[in-house]
């Protein structure tokens, strides 16, 4: 006989032990797998109590501010990596939305506290290019003409927000696409 618990308890407890068990091809994953011009920025420790979830998100910063989600299963693109065994990360890709944001809900299974540390790919490529951009990598502006309701800005919240603004240029040699991000601006043409 079980003892008297809820079920949801009972199965999420469940799937987190399986899950827990599953868990090193995750552990040890690449985050800059499939991602153009990539490093790999490491975040803070965060600590957790025994047995604890927490949702959480994440940012890439700098002239690589973009995190991909290689969206392989449902937009679970696991362009993370982190360093603890006790604990299960699930991206949650339906809160992502901001280019530089990797969000998800990470649990400790053991029975005391720990620390965790998340890597990510983070990339100087924004992910909503519709072309391949290879060759060359980042460019300077070449100042052609913006193609009218490319342009979009992204903020993060926080004491000191840190925005984002790119844009698609009609150039002669096809379609660039840029990012000024607090005043450095890069661009990236499409592969001919």
């Amino acid at each position: 006989m079980m003892p008297n618990t809820k079920p949801t308890a009972a199965l999420a407890m469940m799937f987190g032990i399986a899950g827990l068990l599953a868990q090193p091809d995750v552990v040890f994953s690449s985050p800059c797998e499939r991602v153009p011009d990539c490093e790999k920025q490491e975040m803070a420790p965060v600590r957790y109590g025994a047995l604890d979830t927490k949702g959480w998100a994440y940012y890439c910063t700098g002239d690589h501010p973009y995190y991909w989600n290689n969206d392989d299963i449902l937009g679970f693109g696991n362009n993370f990596s982190f360093n603890n065994k006790c604990f299960t990360v699930t991206e949650n890709p339906f809160a992502e939305n901001e280019p530089s944001k990797m969000d998800a809900t990470i649990t400790n299974w053991c029975l005391k506290h720990e620390d965790i540390k998340v890597t990510l790919g983070c990339s100087a490529q924004s992910p909503g290019i519709p072309c391949h951009s290879t060759k060359t990598g980042p460019i300077k502006d070449p100042g052609c003409p913006i193609v009218s309701g490319t342009e979009k800005n992204y903020c993060s919240g926080g004491p000191v927000p840190a925005c984002i603004q790119i844009w698609e240029e009609k150039c002669d040699s096809g379609p660039v696409y840029c990012t000024d991000d607090q005043t450095i601006t890069w661009c990236y043409p499409c592969d001919s």
